[in-house]
């Protein structure tokens, strides 16, 4: 039976380097050329009949026209296999913020402006794209009713860099203005994970993003395959192109007091998320929960140490974004009382009050304005007026987080 068989992506974010990876800024950039070329290679195996791109192709902070060269590159590959590809604008690369060039002769970009129609001969049926590219970074003035009317014997397909918030700047309405258009599809672009609606025939996707390039863009990236065969409901599915996967690693520190036990749990850990993952390499934040302690106390030189060590671990197949600490609950509660407890017999000392001040009001001085905000000054200016123990404890009291400490 004749159909439809296409290949929808967006948010690529070509060449956009990762924060927060020291040293580790190649490989990302190659990923998410990696990601484009995935996207490329599933056309062509898939023998689609055409490619859609819903935005943020780059980024708006690039400095060159690389990533444009390498994606009329891949284009061209396509072009060749006579695959047209229908592209538009998001907020990162927008009219006025878009690296300038020609694009590869079978690339058609929606302008700015009104939403406009193309009308093409696919798979042996009439199509209607529909499609529009943002002028600027935020378009809150947006309108769904500007976009035409559904194509009468047509499949009608939708374009549209959204963020689905009706009161929001980038282009804002709802999944029902989508389905009221009448469409048999939507491609949409914008947010980094994946949506889905179906209504009366109608599916509107976000496919999310092929690559992910910080934590809070975690999981399997990738793009979407949709076959339509024309009275059927469309059908698809999501397929990986991401090859360097976001993970929040977790790690239960619990009863280790050396580093070197820590250092062995977490490389199990690894292990089994490189081994059990479906991804080439792994982006991590190690997240040491229950430390102890004695761990927690010299936390800053282990997180340099780990994460000098894991790094590039596991034959380059970790990377890591970060290492943070959770101390055990109760133990900085402990740690504090038996500071206080050995601290106590200075109390009774006869020059404590003297002591006091001489340390509170240099000490508030150099903290400056947050040596006010706790009250340092207040300190030194009511010694004569309470306990010295109290003041001791009010003192060791700083900086503690409620129930936890440290």
């Amino acid at each position: 039976m004749t159909g439809l068989r296409f290949v929808h992506c967006a948010d690529l974010h070509l060449d956009s380097p990762p924060p927060g990876v020291a040293g580790q800024v190649v490989p990302f950039r190659d990923a998410s050329r990696q990601a484009l070329i995935s996207i490329v290679d599933t056309c062509l195996e898939q023998e689609v009949h055409c490619l859609l791109i819903a935005g943020d192709l780059y980024d708006r902070d690039l400095q060159d026209s690389a990533p444009l060269v390498f994606f009329n590159q891949q284009m061209q590959r396509l072009a060749d296999a006579d695959i047209p590809v229908f592209l538009i604008k998001g907020n990162h690369d927008a009219a006025n913020r878009a690296i300038g060039g020609l694009l590869a002769p079978n690339v058609h970009a929606f302008l700015p402006g009104a939403p406009q129609t193309e009308l093409r001969q696919l798979g042996g049926l009439s199509v209607a794209i529909h499609g529009w590219s943002y002028a600027q970074g935020n378009e809150a003035g947006f309108q769904i009713s500007d976009y035409p009317r559904a194509v009468a014997d047509a499949i009608n397909l939708g374009l549209l860099h959204t963020a689905l918030e009706p009161g929001g700047p980038y282009a804002p309405c709802t999944p029902a203005d989508l389905f009221a258009k009448g469409y048999d599809y939507w491609a949409l672009g914008h947010a980094h994970v994946f949506k889905e609606f179906r209504q009366d025939g109608c599916l509107i996707i976000n496919p999310g993003m092929p690559q992910g390039r910080k934590i809070t863009e975690g999981g399997t990236k990738g793009a979407y395959l949709v076959e339509m065969v024309p009275g059927q409901a469309p059908q698809g599915r999501f397929f990986q192109t991401s090859s360097i996967e976001w993970a929040r690693v977790e790690v239960d520190a619990q009863g280790l007091v050396t580093d070197s036990d820590l250092e062995r749990l977490i490389r199990r850990r690894l292990e089994a998320l490189v081994n059990e993952g479906n991804s080439q390499r792994f982006a991590c934040r190690l997240q040491l929960v229950s430390v102890e302690p004695e761990i927690y106390a010299q936390r800053y030189a282990v997180k340099e140490q780990f994460e000098r060590l894991f790094d590039g671990a596991l034959d380059g197949r970790v990377f890591v974004e970060s290492v943070r600490f959770e101390m055990r609950s109760g133990a900085a509660d402990t740690a504090f009382e038996e500071s206080a407890s050995a601290l106590a017999p200075l109390t009774k000392g006869e020059d404590l009050n003297q002591i006091l001040k001489d340390l509170s009001e240099p000490l508030a001085k150099s903290l400056g304005t947050y040596g006010t905000e706790i009250g340092l000054t207040d300190i030194s200016a009511s010694l004569g007026e309470q306990d010295p123990e109290q003041v001791l404890l009010q003192a060791l009291g700083y900086g503690r987080q409620p129930g936890q400490g440290g």
